[in-house]
């Protein structure tokens, strides 16, 4: 008779861990899971799943994704609800008021890499970043890709620009959520959802780090938008960085009306404080300007194209600092006035901000307005080129 032979296989399961945070009024909530493949997170209002399910993390260059699976270490809830004084805006003063929720993780496998998460619920919406502290198997990295998805329930409408590669300045688009995805935007991305809610995707305290439009997300997913940030010029790098670093918050703005938006400080809140000890000098004031007409094609910028319709000449700043006066608007920006503008963004690269084009006596200009008692806002273009505009600095700012 042979001997019956039993085998024991423990198995030790991924448990997943959920931790959740709510608005100050309760009326917003926060629910991230941490399972065996993704991190997750999703955001309700009341009843109404505003972004179902949605992942987290990084793609790096030349590393493994630092996209989990995690553990979460801990888990350390906070409120923050202080005042502070804008240097300028639309309040004298701004309540910062939110719950927040900082989550430590690691990886449950080698190398075992941490990253934090930091989420803020507001009652006009919800914001986190990411965290990439100090560790040994994690100095300098590059990322790629940018994980962080907004994952929708319906094809909402929505307002938004395309994301082209020179320039933020267009009109708006009015159109379903998909077309918006397809295409690809520029934030920030404005939403109405099919309860009536309101909502907006943007990024506050943009330090180190690449802008971010959004896109259909990976994989074709439905009603979804994904990160999708600017890469370094000729590499698909996004960001350079060395631990620790902070990503910029990803925002989420809330409301029940269009007004509910505008009335928001939910970015101003996010942003570093103001680094000038003594504002005192800063004054703010309306400006009229010699550009839009270069931006819907009626001039150009450069002279060389068809100086006709160069539009910084001395003749239209003359008549448009007459117009401030009309108007009482005591500045005149003007783009297009200096050599370099041939060519297109990043060929931008021979801008000089103290060579003015022959049909613009730049002299003229000033007297003119210091006769008039308008300001003349000199404005700099560096297409991106920052090596040839730190070889004019101070130079062009005496000038």
């Amino acid at each position: 008779m042979k001997p019956l032979i039993f085998s024991l296989l423990l198995i030790t399961p991924l448990l997943a861990q959920k931790e959740m945070l709510q608005s100050p009024d309760g009326s917003l909530k926060v629910t991230i899971n941490s399972n065996s493949k993704e991190l997750k997170y999703e955001v309700r209002k009341g009843n109404e799943v505003l972004i179902s399910p949605s992942r987290l993390g990084f793609i790096l260059k030349d590393l493994p994704a630092l996209d989990g699976p995690f553990e979460i270490l801990e888990a350390k809830p906070s409120t923050i609800d202080e005042t502070w004084q804008p240097v300028w805006g639309q309040h004298s003063s701004i309540r910062n008021h939110a719950n927040e929720l900082a989550l430590f993780l690691r990886e449950i496998e080698h190398p075992y890499r941490r990253l934090n998460l930091t989420f803020r619920a507001y009652n006009d919406g919800v914001a986190f970043r990411y965290e990439f502290p100090k560790q040994p198997d994690l100095n300098e990295f590059e990322i790629t890709d940018e994980l962080t998805a907004f994952n929708f329930t319906a094809n909402h409408q929505t307002w938004w620009v395309e994301a082209l590669p020179d320039t933020y300045e267009r009109d708006y688009n009015e159109t379903n959520l998909t077309d918006c995805a397809e295409r690809g935007a520029s934030t920030p991305v404005t939403m109405l959802t099919t309860a009536g809610t309101y909502l907006s995707l943007h990024e506050a305290n943009l330090t180190d780090w690449a802008g971010m439009k959004l896109k259909q997300s990976n994989g074709g997913k439905e009603f979804s938008l994904k990160a999708d940030l600017v890469p370094w010029f000729e590499s698909d790098v996004k960001v350079k960085a060395k631990t620790p670093h902070f990503s910029p918050w990803r925002t989420i703005q809330i409301g029940n009306r269009p007004g509910d938006l505008i009335e928001s400080s939910l970015i101003l809140n996010l942003n570093e404080p103001c680094a000038i000890e003594d504002p005192s000098w800063i004054e703010p004031a309306k400006f009229m300007g010699i550009w839009w007409g270069c931006i819907t094609g009626t001039w150009n910028w450069e002279l060389a194209a068809n100086p006709d319709k160069h539009g910084a000449t001395t003749e239209r700043a003359l008549r448009y600092i007459d117009a401030c006066v009309r108007n009482n608007i005591p500045c005149l920006l003007i783009e297009g006035w200096n050599e370099g503008w041939e060519g297109d963004i990043p060929g931008w690269g021979d801008m000089n901000m103290m060579k003015c084009y022959p049909d613009f006596d730049i002299q003229k200009v000033t007297d003119y307005g210091r006769e008039k008692g308008v300001t003349l806002v000199g404005h700099h273009e560096t297409g991106g080129n920052l090596t040839n505009y730190e070889k004019q600095l101070p130079a062009a700012f005496e000038y």
